[in-house]
């Protein structure tokens, strides 16, 4: 493995990138601080499911949400109103965005089937199917709904649109009752509720 690439390289600048970047923001917040509370609320999440008496690999949760925006120290963090403009523009943004983190893997010099485990385990934080994915997709529009209050608490009025957004966001969640994260999908729900009377 190449440490001073580790140290020096792509990856450490993801604490130099901003998220909300075409926002007026009064916190600024980067990638790499987005990852931390996103591998923190992953870890609870899944801790709190498994506690419920299904079978989670925590540990797994937690390499997927350190990992799932680390592509970002090559393409930026593209905001999601752009990001999603149209189906054409968001695949052409993640065939990007996979070559940019095979590139960040391949960088380091890591040995043979450890880039390929990598690189699956970001590819499937994205995308997958499985518990695991689920927890780490729902952590991050978690991330995105603390911002976004602690921005409103703050009286940020800008951020009004991106709050609206976060409906939608949360639609995509279409957990019933039983679903292991049914009681956190409704408490995001009631503080999202909160937040866009405070915006």
């Amino acid at each position: 493995m190449n440490v001073v690439e580790l140290l020096t390289g792509d990856l450490c600048r993801l604490r130099f990138i901003p998220r909300f970047q075409l926002c007026h923001r009064i916190h600024d917040e980067s990638v790499a601080e987005h990852s931390f509370y996103c591998a923190t609320y992953a870890l609870l999440l899944a801790m709190d499911v498994e506690s419920q008496g299904y079978v989670v690999d925590v540990p797994l949760v937690v390499t997927k949400a350190l990992l799932h925006d680390a592509e970002e120290c090559i393409t930026g963090d593209i905001p999601r109103p752009v990001r999603y403009h149209s189906t054409e523009f968001a695949e052409a943004i993640d065939e990007f965005a996979t070559n940019a983190f095979a590139v960040l893997i391949n960088n380091l010099g890591l040995r043979g089937s450890v880039v390929e485990k990598i690189i699956l385990t970001w590819e499937y934080a994205k995308k997958g199917g499985d518990l695991e994915s689920e927890i780490v997709r729902f952590a991050d529009f978690l991330c995105v709904l603390s911002y976004l209050a602690l921005e409103v608490e703050g009286s940020n009025k800008t951020m009004q649109r991106h709050v609206t957004e976060m409906n939608k966001y949360l639609g995509s969640f279409r957990y019933e009752m039983g679903h292991p994260l049914y009681s956190a999908m409704n408490q995001a729900h009631g503080l999202l509720n909160r937040v866009m009377k405070g915006a």
